[in-house]
């Protein structure tokens, strides 16, 4: 049964607060159908019920807001799904939704082709998730991606009889999908990956264990000979090396109901880029552009044109600190408090908004996936001691589990990467721009070079009038740079020769071209904006 969710909100006047009471209460399935047009969506585009009562729910609220907006709107895919659908219940439709609900009709209008609509299409859909907004509140990623998002989407549909045919995905598409597999293994819990690896386990013991093993109903790894142990473990290491790796990687997902994609300053795209110390460096890069401060080809800071308002709380607690003498850069990097705390709060910001895990759930990364290295270090220790007892040579597996106790202290130390897969994405968005507006020789707007250099480093300063700083930042030492070791597996430092999704391993930029289509409903491509209503 689908379900209907009442919102009340103080943005709808009284005759919108009955409109929408009207819609909520109209029943899409029709009463006693085996086949209903609820569970015939679902069938149609692989959703769970779930998904599709949402799918439902939001196709309400779009209706509401073909009469309520007072502009042209576009659906989302989803939404556009149950819209197509519906209108093939034609008396549902026309004689009872639009004609004794809505009171007026509701078009469907595909779009005729060319830039011009897509261009018309793109700017309904922003629009109609404005009023969304305005009526609902924030509308749900996974249902109404933003504009960018959806626009950025290439798609081709093509009805398929799937009792004729197999439908197989591209070669570019099976990452994307084992991505989505972990994804769902993941959400379960992590200890179902310890599951599965004991499972994995217990098969591989009795493929190792032998013949003799077997006559003898054993599966005591401890009783294994020194070969078949070796190999035991071999493989036991693997699985679970693999399993932390995993999990530390799946720890990095978000939610899809938060992919809302915020708009950064330099400083929190340079933090993001590459932790505290980009960012302060890149404050100072742009203090020195603006004549505030002046750097020497030794990394000395020197303030010399101090302001009353700075654009930035970092930018101001650099400048307090440089007030009292010149300092070196490694100084300003490594020394005071204020400034290390105005740092932090960049990536506090950028926690709230998910493109950074917070401190507690790396830590949490790192303990989950020691525990799981930790599983094979214990084994191989009962070994050792077993074989010392049996006065059996042991030499082989001491090296092993060394080793073993190496990739586990690491983990424990190491929390892998701090940026979100979100944050990943956005990064190589963000790069992917900024490399299509290189800034030119001529540019002396400190603020868009204090934008590329957050993303790509000194590089960006290369062919700039700017050019001498690269001197005197690089005169840093190591123990500064690393100061964001988080950051330090994904890289600290972005070329225009590579994107920040090949450096950073993150894949989806969202880069291709616009322009989807609707499928036979509509007959025609729809330009990545499927249908509006006219009314």
């Amino acid at each position: 049964m689908e379900r209907a969710t009442m919102v009340t909100t103080t943005q709808m006047t009284a005759a919108q607060h009955e409109l929408y009471a009207n819609i909520q209460n109209f029943a899409m399935d029709e009463p006693g159908a085996s086949f209903p047009l609820s569970r015939r969506l679902a069938k149609e585009n692989g959703w769970s019920q779930r998904y599709t009562q949402r799918a439902i729910a939001e196709y309400r609220k779009f209706a509401f807001l073909a009469v309520a907006a007072g502009h042209p709107v576009s659906p989302s895919e989803a939404v556009d799904q149950a819209w197509h659908l519906h209108l093939l219940y034609t008396h549902s439709y026309w004689d009872r939704f639009c004609g004794e609900v809505l009171g007026k009709p509701l078009h469907h209008m595909p779009t005729m082709g060319g830039q011009q609509e897509h261009e018309k299409f793109e700017d309904w859909y922003a629009k109609t998730l404005e009023s969304y907004e305005r009526f609902f509140g924030p509308a749900p990623a996974d249902l109404w991606p933003s504009a960018e998002v959806k626009f950025a989407q290439k798609t081709n549909y093509l009805w398929v009889d799937r009792v004729q045919s197999w439908v197989i995905p591209k070669p570019q598409q099976w990452g994307a999908l084992l991505t989505q597999k972990i994804q769902q293994l993941g959400q379960r819990n992590w200890q179902t990956i310890l599951g599965v690896v004991g499972l994995a386990c217990t098969l591989l013991i009795w493929a190792l264990s032998g013949e003799a093993a077997m006559a003898q109903a054993t599966l005591n790894p401890l009783d294994f000979r020194g070969p078949e142990f070796l190999g035991f473990y071999l493989m036991l290491l693997g699985l679970c090396f693999g399993s932390a790796y995993t999990t530390r990687y799946l720890s990095r997902r978000v939610s899809a109901r938060d992919l809302a994609i915020p708009t950064l300053n330099p400083y929190e795209m340079a933090y993001l880029a590459g932790g505290d110390y980009r960012a302060i460096e890149t404050a100072i890069a742009k203090l020195t552009m603006e004549d505030v401060v002046s750097a020497d080809p030794n990394g000395k800071v020197t303030l010399e044109n101090p302001r009353e308002q700075y654009d930035h709380p970092l930018e101001k607690a650099i400048a307090t600190y440089l007030e009292a003498d010149s300092r070196y850069l490694r100084h300003i990097v490594l020394h005071p408090k204020e400034i290390r705390q105005a740092a932090a709060a960049l990536g506090d910001r950028l926690t709230q908004h998910n493109l950074l895990l917070s401190p507690a759930k790396l830590r949490q990364t790192q303990r989950r996936s020691a525990a799981i290295m930790a599983f094979p270090l214990l084994i191989g220790l009962s070994k050792i001691y077993v074989g010392m007892v049996r006065m059996k040579p042991v030499g082989f597996l001491v090296l092993l589990c060394g080793l073993t106790a190496i990739v586990a202290w690491f983990m424990w130390k190491r929390g892998g990467r701090r940026r979100t897969w979100k944050g990943d994405r956005l990064l190589a968005t963000l790069a992917k721009q900024q490399k299509e507006s290189t800034v030119e020789a001529s540019t002396s707007d400190p603020h868009t070079i204090a934008q590329a250099f957050a993303l790509f480093h000194r590089k960006a300063l290369a062919d700039t009038a700017y050019a001498s700083l690269v001197t005197a930042l690089a005169t840093t030492p190591a123990v500064a740079r690393s100061s964001s070791g988080v950051f330090s597996s994904c890289g600290a430092v972005f070329s225009h020769s590579s994107s920040c999704g090949s450096s950073c391993g993150s894949s989806d930029s969202g880069g291709s071209s616009c322009g989807s289509s609707c499928g036979s409903s509509c007959g025609s491509s729809c330009g990545g904006g499927c249908g509006g209503c006219g009314g």
